[in-house]
């Protein structure tokens, strides 16, 4: 069938586990297993802003554990001073709500390297992104 402008539909959306069904003014369309991602343990990326010279790196540490790493940023020798900001929570699932709007938030700190190579350790199940430019 088709949509038709102008006409109200009753839309009903079911998940229970693994499943989701999806009905249209009570007309089951489709039925469905969920397929789980399997999310990768580590994601990052990095760059450098040609305008102000500022390096910015960003990592996603999707494992329940610290993950400490050297970090080398290719042609810079000079020390570098910046910020760190990390979004985590205790549970992967966790997520900001009316109710609890503060679950997940963002906490920045001073970021200092005596230069372009250095070690970081990055948090469980957390989001960080350094933002540093030569001294």
């Amino acid at each position: 069938g088709t949509i038709e402008t102008g006409r109200w539909y009753d839309i009903e959306v079911e998940v229970k586990g693994e499943r989701v069904r999806v009905a249209l003014d009570g007309n089951t369309l489709f039925e469905r297993e969920i397929l789980t991602a399997q999310l990768p343990g580590i994601k990052a990326n990095a760059g450098r802003v040609r305008e102000t010279g500022e390096y910015i790196i960003k990592v996603s540490n999707f494992l329940d554990r610290p993950w400490e790493t050297p970090v080398s940023l290719e042609g810079c020798d000079a020390p570098l001073a910046g910020t760190v900001t990390v979004l985590q929570s205790a549970n992967r699932t966790d997520e900001n709500s009316l109710d609890s709007p503060e679950a997940v938030v963002p906490v920045t700190v001073p970021f200092q390297s005596e230069g372009g190579a250095f070690t970081h350790v990055f948090p469980p199940c957390s989001l960080t992104i350094i933002r540093a430019a030569e001294k």
